[in-house]
């Protein structure tokens, strides 16, 4: 978790609890861009709706003094009110290319037979091109598969994939049940993307034997979510992963789509969390919810 005594020359927040997070070099800076990465679709065509989905989200983090671009970003072909898309970054013919389809304003995109490889190829390439490349750094939010467009993207980019830019600069990463360990749902569809999904797949096998916390360049600190009432994602896979910031909430008792809408901030939370480097699991009866908590996790490496 993220310390709070840092927090409280700026945030009315009572707070009952100290703790120790982790020890990378950081810089607080509510200027920066943040990159928000949907999930999976099932049904429509699949569509996202950006508004719908990471709406509230940015205006509660807009309101609490975030200043920086916040991009929502679409790869399904008919994703609506999106930012920008992954689409127009990289090559379509290259690395896992699969999954294309034309979207609706004309350009190719992708559908849910698009390689969750080939998705976290063409982040990368926008995160780069938009940022990296220009000495920026950013901050990235993901939900459910999202979570594993940024994760792969990282590791290949830790293990210097020629693929991939020879850098990008990502402080921190928030994803809100990200399936690191599978979906049990995956597992009744028949696309691409669910089987990258279902447990022991050998998309998922790769990256929890290779990439316990993979990082940017300059480092990158991790914080993932889960809920004990989410039936599409449990807790405990969406908390899988090595040496990084760890929250299962208990109460508010979140379904996969509710982390991200709500925006108390109230401090009233029932959770377990975990922190590196020990790993050692705590409760908490008055934790932040899960939006303003991730607004900690995106300024702060300790609170």
């Amino acid at each position: 978790m993220k310390r709070l005594s840092m927090l409280l020359a700026t945030c009315a927040v009572a707070v009952a609890a100290l703790y120790p997070g982790g020890a990378k070099a950081y810089t607080s800076d509510t200027a920066k861009p943040i990159i928000f990465v949907h999930g999976y679709e099932a049904f429509n065509c699949p569509s996202d709706d950006g508004n719908g989905t990471w709406g509230a989200m940015i205006s509660a983090l807009q309101s609490w003094g975030w200043t920086g671009a916040m991009v929502k970003a679409g790869y399904y072909s008919c994703d609506t009110n999106m930012t920008d898309w992954l689409d127009y970054y990289g090559s379509h013919n290259a690395y896992y290319s699969s999954g294309h389809e034309t979207a609706t304003d004309g350009h190719t995109s992708h559908n849910r037979y698009a390689d969750i490889k080939h998705l976290a190829y063409h982040l990368a390439w926008m995160v780069y091109t938009k940022y990296s490349s220009k000495g920026i750094t950013v901050q990235l939010v993901g939900h459910s598969m999202g979570s594993l467009i940024i994760r792969w993207m990282l590791y290949r980019i830790q293990n210097h994939d020629a693929n991939f830019p020879s850098y990008l600069y990502v402080q921190d990463v928030v994803t809100f049940a990200g399936p690191y360990n599978g979906s049990g749902i995956a597992s009744f569809c028949w696309t691409t993307q669910c089987g990258e999904m279902s447990a022991g797949s050998s998309f998922l096998n790769e990256l929890n034997s290779n990439a316990p916390d993979p990082q940017a360049t300059n480092g990158t600190d991790w914080t993932i979510m889960g809920s004990n009432c989410d039936d599409t994602v449990d807790s405990g896979s969406a908390t899988t992963m090595g040496n990084v910031h760890k929250v299962i909430y208990y109460s508010p008792c979140y379904g996969h789509s509710d982390y991200f809408q709500d925006t108390s901030t109230a401090s009233d939370g029932d959770v377990d969390y975990a922190d590196p480097p020990s790993g050692t699991w705590y409760s908490w009866n008055t934790a932040p919810h899960a939006v303003l908590w991730a607004n900690y996790a995106l300024q702060y490496n300790t609170w």
